[in-house]
C-alpha cells in the first residue's frame, strides 16, 4: 500500500528520457469535522512539486493554494465538501479536524485513542467537477504522513513528460523499470470519468 524506497524510485524514473516533473503523494480516506458537521473524504497529501506538475492552483477559485505557513497546516477543499461543511476560507479561528485510524493494534478505553488527528485551517476551495469536488481535500504531504502513520512513505507517484507523443513509450519503459508491483496509468486511464 505504501512505498518507502523513494530515492531508489526517483533514480529509476529519472533514468527514463523524457520525464519532466515528479511529484509524490498519499491518498487515503479520512473523517473530517468542523464544529458539528462531518464528512468522509479522500485526503490527498501532496509535495511541493504537485502544484508545478498539475497547475492545480489555477482551479482554486476562492482563497489561495497554500498547504503550509509558519508551521501551520492548511487545506484546499473541493467545492462540494466546502459547501457540506460550510467552510469559510477567511475563518482561521475554527480548526478543522481530520481523523484517521491508527495502524496496528490499539488498546485503550477512550475510542479516540484509536485515531490519529491533525488540525488544519482552510486556505482555498477548488472546483473541477463533481467527482473531484465532493471527494478531495488537499493537504501537505508531511501532514498526511503524520495523519496516516507512515513517515517518509508515499502511495502515488505523478509524472509529467516533455513530449506527449512519447507517452506510450515512456509508460512501457516505466512498467519495465518499476516492475509488476506498480500500476502505470496515463491521465486518460486514471480519469476515465473526466475524459
Amino acid at each position: 500500500k505504501y512505498i518507502a524506497n523513494q530515492n531508489e524510485l526517483t533514480s529509476k524514473i529519472k533514468s527514463i528520457q523524457g520525464i519532466q516533473n515528479i511529484s509524490y503523494s498519499i491518498e487515503e480516506n479520512a473523517l473530517i469535522k468542523l464544529d458539528d458537521r462531518q464528512a468522509i473524504v479522500t485526503i490527498k497529501g501532496v509535495d511541493s512539486e504537485f502544484k508545478n506538475l498539475t497547475k492545480f492552483d489555477t482551479v482554486v477559485n476562492e482563497g489561495t493554494y497554500q498547504l503550509t505557513h509558519n508551521g501551520q497546516f492548511f487545506g484546499v477543499f473541493g467545492r462540494g465538501i466546502a459547501n457540506k461543511l460550510d467552510i469559510n476560507v477567511n475563518d482561521l479561528i475554527s480548526p478543522i479536524s481530520i481523523y484517521a485510524p491508527k495502524r496496528g493494534k490499539v488498546e485503550g478505553i477512550n475510542p479516540e485513542d484509536a485515531f490519529n488527528k491533525i488540525s488544519i485551517s482552510p486556505s482555498g476551495i477548488f472546483s473541477l467537477n463533481d467527482d473531484f469536488d465532493y471527494k478531495y481535500v488537499l493537504i501537505d504531504l508531511k501532514a498526511a504522513q503524520q495523519l496516516f502513520d507512515c513517515s517518509n512513505a508515499i502511495s502515488i507517484i505523478e509524472l509529467s513528460i516533455e513530449n506527449k507523443n512519447n507517452l506510450q513509450k515512456i509508460q512501457t519503459q516505466l512498467q519495465e523499470k518499476l516492475g509488476p508491483d506498480f500500476q502505470i496509468k496515463n491521465r486518460y486511464q486514471l480519469n476515465d470519468v473526466l475524459f
